[in-house]
């Protein structure tokens, strides 16, 4: 009995080695085609959850031409809608679009991938940059809402929108609403000023049809300014306590001088910069 387990176990040894030396190459070869033509047998098998792992080594190796990638890429974005991860999707599918500019997925697919690869097809183009003709023009005050004018330079593309952003107060966010289109290429708003306001901060950005924004003027970094004054400050008690009666000529001069300069002004237009509402 004994020579015959010695000999059963050499024959095991023997056949495990041969079994190594076998399939190692084999492993070793395993190239991105090889990871590519597995992934396609699981997705006609509809076992999309293994798709993504050979897929993944695919991309992890080298050597891939631009054919392979834009097979891994659609088959990788197809799959992803399927399992609804929206980010890798779009990811997969915008990565697809650049190599290939002009692909197209199989008509045959549902239209919920088809869409899903039209808007990723949109949102790889770049931005259209939207410049705007001028600086900003700035009016109001009196009590009246102060108003803001933009002027693009190009015709407006579809979809485009234009915002406004403001805040009388520095401790606030900003808050945003949308500049009415009056004319080709001309926008308007108006925002009110609260009574206690004695400086307004805004900035203007476009945005295209997908939400990037396309052009702004200011930035919430760095706004534009407008600084609120009221005219009538001289008819505040406070002032006249505070000068006395022998300072009243003086203050009455100079509140004759802020009347008829801000009787001048009544009406003007300000640009872009920082500016004071009387």
């Amino acid at each position: 009995m004994g020579p015959v387990l010695v000999a059963g176990v050499h024959h095991s040894a023997a056949t495990l080695l041969l079994t190594l030396v076998v399939t190692a190459p084999a492993a070793a070869q395993a190239t991105p085609r090889t990871h590519i033509d597995r992934a396609q047998a699981l997705y006609a098998e509809m076992r999309y959850a293994e798709v993504v792992p050979e897929l993944d080594q695919a991309l992890a190796q080298s050597g891939n031409s631009e054919s392979q990638l834009v097979e891994i890429y659609a088959l990788l974005g197809t799959v992803q809608v399927v399992l609804n991860n929206s980010e890798a999707a779009r990811a997969a599918f915008v990565s697809l679009v650049k190599l290939d500019p002009q692909h197209q997925l199989d008509p045959r697919l549902s239209p919920k991938i088809r869409d899903f690869f039209s808007d990723a097809r949109r949102s790889a183009r770049p931005v259209e940059p939207v410049r705007f003709s001028g600086p900003a023009v700035v009016s109001g005050g009196d009590g009246a809402p102060f108003v803001v004018e933009v002027e693009l330079e190009t015709p407006v593309p579809a979809g485009l929108t234009v915002e406004l952003w403001s805040r009388s107060d520095r401790r606030q966010p900003f808050a945003s609403q949308p500049m009415v289109r009056q004319g080709q290429q001309h926008f308007r708003a108006e925002h009110a000023v609260p009574a206690t306001a004695d400086l307004i901060e805004y900035y203007v950005a476009t945005r295209d049809a997908l939400g990037r924004v396309a052009g702004a003027m200011g930035s919430e970094a760095v706004p534009l300014t407008i600084t609120v004054r009221s005219a009538e400050w001289y008819l505040q008690p406070t002032v006249w306590i505070a000068v006395g009666v022998t300072g009243a000529i003086v203050v009455a001069a100079a509140a004759v001088t802020a009347v008829v300069l801000a009787s001048s002004s009544d009406g003007e237009k300000m640009s872009l910069g920082t500016h004071t509402l009387d």
